[in-house]
């Protein structure tokens, strides 16, 4: 009999979490085939780190050929678009499947989020972000996001004379607002980020417009003597870092094909039902950050959808009915932001995690060395 064909879309946390569970499952005769638009893993947790020590960052590339499945092949390139039962790469390769796990993730605006998709490329990125770090003595970060706070903490560590400040609209950083948190993250993540030194404006945004480009988007690193109008102030910076928030999914190649808007909400994040499956589309499941499914963006949701989607895909897969689901909305939040290699805060639900717990389970080398083991063999 033919081997069931599972291509996965994405190779970061969501796309080697159902590889890796499908793949060991010697029960079922799989082709399992993950495509990522670089052939190497990038620990994105780590992006933060990377641009102020150069050590850190060369472990954040992982080759695949180093994972710990057997029977996964990987292939780089760019997905173009997706139908029914196949998918086109932009080199025009085509690639059938009879199952299909959308994990492409999002594009983040802030700049310590490498694009480039070649080894040489991806670390030259990273050095000429590292060396205006470097030149700048006063640095500015627009918006309070978890990744801005972990990243002014990493500046703060590694160049305590610098400069930093990040500037946040609402009343509370982290997305405490936005995304169900308690307020007791914020709580728990200001004291210890202002003890650092890293000053923090709340409660009014910096004016964007001397930013915004053409398109709409916002020119993310802006090296040279800025003034910048927060509310009555204004604050002097020669390095600015504009990340306010906010993300869009990659799932411009479904739009492309012939599932079409139909499976797209109106961010563009992919429908999904309570098992995580496409709506109207039984045999292609999705999850993680591109999954509509009211979570949080965070590694703690991903890690309760994996085992889901993984379970009722070896079901489907068996000719079992699927039956895990998953409920985004009603998921206990939980999030730990590190702030540099020796300080961390965070929450499960409404109770504010110690110092100490958050510092030991993220911290040291923000969890580089708890992740890859999942997925990848040592060198």
């Amino acid at each position: 009999m033919a081997p069931t064909k599972v291509v996965i879309i994405g190779g970061s946390f969501a796309g080697l979490s159902v590889a890796t569970a499908i793949d060991t499952d010697a029960s079922l005769n799989l082709e399992i085939t993950v495509i990522d638009t670089r052939s190497f893993f990038t620990y994105i947790m780590g992006s933060v780190r990377a641009p102020v020590d150069s050590d850190f960052a060369k472990q954040t590339i992982i080759d695949y050929s180093t994972a710990v499945t057997k029977r996964t092949k990987y292939i780089a390139g760019k997905v173009a678009e997706v139908n029914a039962k196949s998918l086109r790469l932009e080199d025009g390769t085509t690639v059938d499947f009879d199952y299909l796990v959308i994990a492409s993730g999002v594009k983040y605006a802030a700049p310590y989020r490498f694009t480039s998709t070649t080894r040489d490329a991806y670390f030259a990125e990273i050095d000429e972000f590292r060396s205006k770090v470097n030149a700048a003595n006063k640095i500015v970060l627009i918006g309070g996001g978890a990744a801005n706070l972990e990243f002014a903490a990493e500046i703060k560590t590694a160049h305590p004379k610098k400069s930093v400040t990040v500037i946040e609209r609402s009343q509370y950083v982290a997305g405490a607002a936005q995304n169900g948190f308690s307020k007791k993250l914020h709580d728990n993540v200001i004291k210890p980020l202002t003890k650092l030194g890293v000053e923090v404006l709340l409660g009014e945004g910096a004016d964007l417009a001397p930013f915004r480009k053409e398109d709409g988007s916002f020119e993310s690193v802006v090296v040279g003597h800025r003034k910048i109008t927060v509310g009555s102030k204004t604050v002097e910076a020669d390095l600015t870092i504009v990340a306010p928030g906010g993300y869009k999914p990659n799932s411009e190649f479904i739009r492309a094909g012939s599932l079409g808007e139909s499976v797209l909400d109106a961010q563009g994040f992919v429908k999904v039902t309570g098992t995580l499956q496409v709506v109207g589309n039984a045999h292609i499941f999705a999850l993680g950050d591109v999954a509509a499914t009211n979570a949080p963006k965070t590694a703690a949701a991903l890690n309760n959808q994996a085992p889901i989607v993984a379970g009722n895909l070896k079901k489907a897969i068996s000719g079992a009915g699927v039956e895990k689901t998953y409920d985004g909305a009603g998921q206990t939040r939980m999030m730990i932001v590190a702030l540099g290699p020796t300080a961390a805060a965070g929450i499960y639900g409404n109770f504010g995690l110690p110092g100490f717990i958050a510092k030991m389970a993220k911290s040291k080398d923000l969890m580089l060395s708890m992740m890859a083991p999942r997925f990848f063999n040592k060198a």
